[in-house]
């Protein structure tokens, strides 16, 4: 008859379609409840979790913005019948909103979906520029709500909107590693460092004496340095070696071994080369020389001359 709804727990169903109910809020017991007037209360439905954070539209909001031409927001999913039907609690004003459908409920998935999970830095696109900052919620329809490095909130970005950091990177490419850098159709001298790898395949990376990170570099613009790979399995960083330049054969050091299959070699300054850190060195032109090699070897030839 238009009355309230109250929370109970259900604890007999007589034959008369009758039940003893136990209210939530006083403990008080009553019989005589009509069965039919009842609706089961559930905890958990696929994203939809009670007690859990969502946004959600406000019923009869006729402000036309926003996700899907409304307006969105922030709110605590308090109950949820086995119906779907949802009791929302708005966390600006407190004020309760009974019978909300799911479609009008985006709940927060607090494991994140995928590469997008809170907390991971990220590229988004506001407007048409792209920016830098931090995902703050993931929810159940992939959107994000990103904080800018200024440290304002923008909810409902679209995933195709937001390019989340991978945090062990793709391949030979990780965070933290060093590299080289393809830039104005030249390998650059000195080494950059990967800052962030994106799953669109592009990086953010510190140049050579620059202090911020250049954005959306190519991984097939970078040549990453590895470790223990080698050149070909047989070149080490630190290993003395014999190297070929411009067809003659001295005596040199390896750098770095890069993803490429190439090193860079300190040459030293016997021969005329000169002291010189050399990159690109391939398989072909580099020969590893171990201490038990013999000494009386001719100095202009490589330890293993090719037939």
């Amino acid at each position: 008859g238009g009355g309230s709804t109250r929370k109970a727990i259900l604890l007999w169903i007589f034959g008369d379609e009758t039940a003893a109910v136990k209210f939530v809020y006083n403990g008080d017991i009553r019989y005589d409840q009509r069965v039919d007037m009842m609706v089961r209360l559930i905890e958990e439905d696929g994203a939809f979790k009670v007690q859990g954070r969502c946004r959600f539209r406000r019923p009869n909001n006729k402000e036309e913005e926003g996700k899907d031409g409304f307006k969105w927001y922030d709110g605590y999913l308090e109950q949820m019948t086995a119906e779907k039907s949802c009791t929302v609690r708005d966390t600006e004003t407190g004020r309760m909103y009974d019978q909300l459908s799911q479609e009008m409920i985006n709940p927060v998935v607090n494991e994140g979906i995928g590469a997008y999970k809170k907390g991971v830095f990220c590229r988004f696109k506001f407007g048409e520029e792209w920016h830098t900052g931090s995902i703050v919620d993931v929810y159940a329809d992939e959107c994000c709500s990103i904080q800018s490095l200024s440290g304002t909130i923008i909810h409902e970005q679209a995933p195709a909107k937001v390019l989340p950091a991978i945090p062990e990177g793709i391949g030979l490419f990780k965070p933290d590693g060093y590299c080289r850098v393809w830039e104005e159709g030249k390998w650059q001298g000195g080494l950059g460092r990967i800052c962030h790898v994106f799953p669109d395949e592009t990086s953010a990376v510190c140049l050579s004496g620059k202090q911020l990170p250049t954005y959306g570099v190519p991984l097939k613009d970078l040549n990453p340095v590895v470790d223990g790979l080698g050149v070909a399995g047989k070149v080490q960083a630190g290993d003395k070696c014999r190297v070929r330049v411009e067809g003659d054969w001295h005596d040199g050091e390896v750098q770095l071994v890069f993803g490429d299959e190439t090193c860079s070699v300190n040459t030293v300054g016997a021969g005329g080369v000169g002291t010189a850190l050399r990159y690109g060195i391939g398989a072909d032109d580099i020969q590893v020389v171990r201490e038990e090699e013999n000494p009386s070897m001719p100095r202009d030839q490589p330890p293993n001359p090719k037939p």
